[in-house]
């Protein structure tokens, strides 16, 4: 079954042209579909997370996640699946695109913690919290986000 969609990032250059990396992805892609129309979305991304907000989601949300679902659960997951799981698990990180031809909405992806604004995923961290809180009856302590931040 051939893939209809497909995401590449790029970037503006300082003269307003377009970067893309031809990595051979948009060129595989291509070659699948010879001689159809294509609808190409390009949106402004917001500025990233900070690498300190992104840091303490990978070095204590996740892997505190990973510790409920043993504890809660029996379950032993990767940090990878957990990570999935989490983002699977915030509406705001879905990105929908409108059917044209039948009406309705069609998921296209799901936004990582890496795609998401400072206060985009200072918002998705304090749903996993509370989430943590009400599913798992687990407390995450905030007191050593420094020291998790700094390493």
């Amino acid at each position: 079954m051939k893939n209809h969609n497909i995401t590449i990032y790029g970037k503006s250059n300082t003269s307003g042209g377009l970067q893309v990396p031809m990595n051979g992805d948009l060129k595989k892609f291509m070659e699948l579909w010879p001689g159809e129309r294509f609808l190409i979305e390009i949106r402004v991304l917001p500025k990233n997370a900070s690498k300190a907000i992104v840091s303490y989601y990978y070095r204590k949300i996740v892997p505190e996640f990973q510790k409920a679902y043993i504890e809660t659960h029996g379950e032993h997951h990767t940090l990878d699946s957990i990570d999935e799981m989490l983002l699977k698990s915030y509406p705001p990180n879905y990105v929908e695109i409108p059917k044209e031809e039948t009406g309705g909405f069609e998921l296209k992806r799901i936004r990582s913690i890496h795609e998401l604004s400072d206060s985009e995923a200072s918002n998705y961290i304090g749903y996993l919290k509370r989430l943590a809180g009400s599913e798992f009856d687990r407390y995450i302590d905030d007191s050593t986000i420094r020291e998790i931040i700094k390493n």
